[in-house]
């Protein structure tokens, strides 16, 4: 049963003969109605503070939840954009690779281009010469056994006047000996030279 300092205040004591001095007693009873009351008081203002205190809990637990659920997808949106990154910095690095490649492999094509062409203008300036040797030595020597000697002779000091860095040096062996290297085809016949 709860009292309240009015009850304390207004609660009355039967007379004895020999009882409590009346006035101490109702001093008594002012203070303890007093102090009753700030108690009270104070107890409501704590349940008041304590109320307060449980909403801004729940309004913190709110707000960490949506902080968390925001930084779960904060960390699933930079995981995406990481892995998307990667991949597209992959590509762009496969694309760069394939392209160098192509322009490497144009460039050794036009080198090998301008090779051909030197080494076909080398040739044929050489088998010109070497038939208008023999065109010359045809008309110098009516009999055949002088013309053979003579021939073999000239055809001697010309293999040893060869240059000594020929365009044909610039092609690697294995290409020169490889029947389907197109420069050795020969230019009007379709015949390809023997290795």
């Amino acid at each position: 049963m709860s009292i309240t300092p009015l009850e304390i205040q207004k609660k009355k004591f039967n007379r004895t003969f020999r009882g409590y001095d009346e006035t101490e007693v109702e001093n008594f009873l002012e203070d303890l109605s007093i102090q009753v009351t700030s108690l009270i008081k104070e107890n409501n203002e704590n349940k008041d503070r304590i109320r307060n205190l449980e909403i801004k809990i729940t309004e913190l637990q709110d707000r960490e939840k949506t902080v968390n659920e925001t930084l779960s997808v904060v960390r699933k949106i930079s995981e995406d954009m990481k892995e998307n990154a990667k991949k597209k910095s992959d590509a762009i690095i496969a694309e760069a690779k394939h392209s160098a490649k192509e322009i490497f492999l144009k460039t050794e094509i036009e080198q090998l281009m301008y090779r051909k062409k030197d080494v076909k203008t080398s040739l044929i300036g050489y088998l010109k010469n070497q038939i208008a040797l023999i065109e010359t030595h045809d008309m110098n020597y009516s009999k055949p056994e002088e013309a053979s000697i003579t021939l073999k002779e000239e055809a001697s000091i010309t293999i040893s006047q060869k240059p000594e860095n020929s365009v044909l040096d610039d092609i690697p062996i294995d290409l020169r000996r490889n029947r389907d290297f197109s420069i050795f085809n020969a230019p009007s016949g379709g015949q390809r030279t023997s290795n």
